[in-house]
Formats: structure tokens, sequence, C-alpha cells
């Protein structure tokens, strides 16, 4: 997943990619949430800590060269990460706010899909693609199939095939004169 992140940050320092601040501060609460959850079910993997500390990363360049603005997907996220903390607290069980705050991480995605359904172009092929192959190694390399130990890569993969569907699978219209 490491070698994802430096495309996408070369990307943002040199070719004008802009991550939307509010999205990457949201990713790095979730996979904080997340995180914490696999800590307390003792069920961390090498995956979710390069997630934590690329949406770090990428949080601090958001500042410089990010976009602003808050979309009503951004206050479900933020919701959902309440709740998972919530939840968590309420059952006393870290798999409870684990599979609460990757259902947010879901949510938070959809801004991205949008992204790559209307401008592909602009999204890092390279970038996406090293992301999948990494959650597909984590996927198979997860201890168990319980959710605390297979939630997190599993969810991740999903959204990782989305964006190489909708960048490299999905059919576009031809424009060009026939």
């Amino acid at each position: 997943m490491a070698l994802g992140f430096a495309p996408y940050i070369k990307a943002i320092v040199k070719d004008g990619a802009q991550p939307k601040r509010t999205s990457w501060f949201i990713w790095l609460l979730l996979d904080l949430i997340t995180y914490s959850g696999m800590v307390a079910a003792d069920s961390v993997n090498g995956h979710i800590r390069v997630a934590v500390l690329g949406a770090l990363a990428i949080s601090i360049l958001s500042i410089k060269f990010g976009k602003n603005g808050w979309t009503k997907i951004d206050t479900l996220s933020v919701i959902g990460a309440a709740l998972a903390i919530g939840l968590w607290k309420m059952f006393d069980s870290p798999t409870v706010g684990l599979v609460t705050s990757l259902i947010a991480t879901i949510i938070a995605a959809i801004p991205t899909f949008e992204s790559g359904w209307k401008t592909p172009e602009k999204e890092d092929k390279l970038g996406w693609t090293l992301f999948w192959l990494s959650c597909i190694a984590a996927t198979i390399a997860a201890e168990s199939w319980a959710p605390e130990d297979s939630a997190q890569p599993l969810t991740f993969l999903f959204i990782e095939s989305v964006m190489m569907w909708l960048l490299f699978v999905r059919p576009r219209k031809n424009t060009s004169p026939q």
C-alpha cells in the first residue's frame, strides 16, 4: 500500500492534483477508528498501519495543495465515525466499532467514486493499481475470516476494486466521429 501513496503524493506536489481536504481528514479519522478497533481486538495488520500513515500524509499535503468543500457525504461519514465510537462503547465491542467505521469508510469513498466516474483522467491509475494490489495481498494475508481480521482488508479491497472498474473497465462513450 505504501507504494500506492508515492505516485499520488507526486501527483499532488508536482502535477497539480488537488486532494479534497475534508475527505482526507475524514478518511484519516475513520482509519484511526479502524486501527483502534483492530488494536483492541489484537488484529492489527501492516495494511491498516500504512493506510493511517498515508492518510495522514495526504491530509497534511491537502492543507497546502487541497480543495475546500463540505458535502452531505462528508456529514454522513462523520456521523458514521461518531456512531462507530458510540456503538463500540455501548456494546463494549471493538468489532462493532470496527465494522461501523468501515461502513462509514465506504460512504466516504462515494465522492472518490464520483470523481472516477466523471473525470477518470484526473485519477492516478498507477496509484490506484498499487492500492488494489496491496488490498489483494492484505486480504490473502488475513489471519482469519473473523471480522476483526478480514473486515478491513475486504472493505479496502471493495473500494479499490470499484475504482479499478471505473478507471479501467467501465465503458466510455465513443466521442470520436464516425
